[in-house]
């Protein structure tokens, strides 16, 4: 199914009218990111894409089969190289928050101080790991079966690799833009990081498209994503950050820097097979190209 006009016109309302719909609760309450109703509309957002995906899979008539493999729900061209991607990302991904951590440290950006004892902390890092993580799987899949799950190969087999990913990473910032015009993320630039969110999402958004593209499936880049959300809170709980006034931007670059790196230097050293077009079927509709 390669995407069409209204594929993605319908894709794009419903993702995005969603996202505000659930997110709505800190603009109406004017408290912003101190609204009660942040946590609960910021994990239910991440649904969103999901349900814009199957709002558009309805339209279109696609057996459930086809759809289940269309975005990678299965394990993908080689199931064996999928599994090891997945555990590979998951014991990896934590590291890179870390990194952050150490390197802002070293550079004296910030002081960290931890909260608990070493026995606590390190068995309280092993459970994000190995526990916190798969919590977060489900709302992780939620952006990822639309994100790289139906979008991403879409555009691929449309605009080729490089347009697709830079296009689906705008499209993915943008669309965080009702938690990010509150400063979420960057509280002392406020509504400016809703722009930030933009080369932030289509830089991390390379390694998880690369991870989607490589193996066909889309559950490498959902452990990712959720590894990268998890291990970051999990920090911030177990230390205490003495921020030297500098820029929150500037305290993002080490393991963005390390994310941009590895997703460019992936896609020229690996093979990544053409995205295969959902089958038509008697029963699909036809849209508009």
């Amino acid at each position: 199914m390669t995407i069409s006009r209204r594929d993605f016109a319908v894709f794009a309302a419903v993702a995005y009218g969603t996202a505000w719909i659930v997110a709505a609760g800190p603009w109406l309450d004017g408290h912003g990111l101190t609204s009660p109703w942040l946590p609960a509309g910021a994990a239910i957002m991440m649904l969103a894409p999901t349900i814009a995906t199957l709002v558009v899979w309805r339209l279109r008539r696609i057996p459930l089969r086809d759809f289940v493999s269309g975005v990678g729900l299965d394990l993908g061209h080689r199931p064996r190289r999928t599994l090891l991607t997945v555990l590979v990302v998951w014991l990896t991904m934590p590291l890179f928050p870390l990194v952050r951590f150490l390197v802002d440290t070293g550079f004296g950006w910030l002081d960290l101080g931890a909260r608990y004892s070493a026995e606590t902390t390190c068995a309280m890092l092993v459970m994000g790991v190995f526990v916190s993580v798969l919590q977060m799987v489900p709302l992780a899949l939620g952006e990822e079966i639309g994100w790289r799950g139906w979008l991403l190969p879409r555009l691929t087999d449309r605009l080729g690799v490089p347009i697709a990913l830079i296009t689906t990473g705008v499209v993915w910032g943008l669309w965080h833009a009702p938690l990010t015009l509150l400063g979420y993320g960057f509280t002392d630039i406020g509504a400016w990081a809703a722009l930030i969110y933009i080369p932030f999402c289509t830089i991390f958004g390379t390694l998880l498209g690369w991870l989607r593209l490589w193996t066909g499936s889309v559950w490498p880049s959902t452990v990712a994503h959720a590894a990268n959300n998890t291990i970051a809170s999990v920090l911030a709980t177990l230390f205490v950050a003495d921020i030297h006034q500098t820029h929150t931007l500037l305290l993002i670059l080490p393991d963005l820097t390390l994310t941009a790196i590895l997703g460019t230097t992936l896609f020229p050293i690996t093979s990544i097979p053409r995205p295969t077009p959902t089958k038509s079927h008697p029963t699909e509709q036809p849209t508009p190209a």
